[in-house]
């Protein structure tokens, strides 16, 4: 016979044990792994924070960094020299520009001959001994006068006249002598002509090199007394002086360089004011 329950007790029932879960049997392994995973997320979520290298990096070469080192810390110097001025030209050079150079000639004879000259342009200085007229007369190579009468004198001459400074006709090319004596002829370019003096006696040809003046002038002879001035100016008018005998005035003068010829028979004077 079966035996039946009292009624205070409960039927015997098989009990059940609970299981937990893994991650409540394993607490450690679960935090190591929270922290992992969220140290993952925080990586992922900023990309990244490393800046991207430059795209053209500057790179410097030893040698340039020994460049900068030694030039770190120099100033510049300023330059503190004057300037050299370039020296003025000599006025001589000025009208060897403007007028023929050539090698001097020299040349002598007695009575009339014909000579030929070097150059278009240039100064000759004479000397007579005879009595009679003496004359130099420039002439082209037709043979015509250019207009320029060096001398005209009559016995002994000495002087210097110019040339090809004014001519009228063709250029020059010979001169034509007339004396009765001996005579010297030489001829130089106007570039070697003497300065200007304050005073001589008789014909010259001289080289103005100073500013504009007014130039005081005397002369105490009896025949004709002339003075001109020669410049680069197209238009300028060469005429100073042109008087018979003595004569006291002043006149203007243009500035040099230029050339000055004087004709006189007796002393004269130039004074400038």
């Amino acid at each position: 016979m079966s035996k039946k329950p009292k009624p205070d007790e409960a039927p015997d029932t098989p009990t059940t044990e609970k299981r937990r879960s893994w991650f409540a049997r394993h607490k450690i392994l679960t935090l190591l792994g929270a922290v992992v995973l969220i140290v993952a997320a925080t990586q992922l979520g900023s990309g990244g924070d490393e800046p991207a290298p430059s795209a053209d990096p500057t790179v410097t070469t030893p040698a340039e960094t020994d460049e900068a080192d030694a030039t770190d810390g120099v100033e510049e110097v300023a330059d503190d020299e004057p300037a050299v001025e370039e020296p003025a030209e000599d006025p001589a050079d000025e009208l060897a520009d403007r007028y023929p150079v050539f090698d001097v000639v020299e040349q002598s004879g007695t009575g009339d001959s014909v000579i030929a000259v070097p150059a278009a342009a240039g100064m000759v200085t004479m000397t007579h001994d005879g009595s009679a007229n003496f004359a130099v007369v420039v002439l082209d190579a037709e043979n015509a006068s250019t207009g320029d009468l060096l001398a005209n004198t009559i016995g002994a001459h000495s002087g210097t006249a110019a040339f090809g400074l004014s001519a009228i006709s063709g250029d020059p090319a010979n001169l034509q002598i007339t004396a009765d004596g001996n005579w010297t002829i030489t001829i130089a370019p106007l570039a070697s002509a003497p300065a200007l003096p304050e005073s001589g006696t008789g014909d010259g040809v001289f080289r103005h090199d100073g500013a504009a003046a007014v130039w005081a002038l005397t002369h105490d002879g009896s025949a004709n007394f002339a003075v001109l001035q020669y410049t680069d100016g197209l238009f300028d008018m060469p005429l100073l002086v042109n008087e018979i005998g003595a004569y006291s005035g002043t006149v203007p003068a243009k500035a040099g360089p230029s050339i000055v010829t004087i004709t006189a028979d007796g002393n004269w004077t130039l004074a400038q004011q």
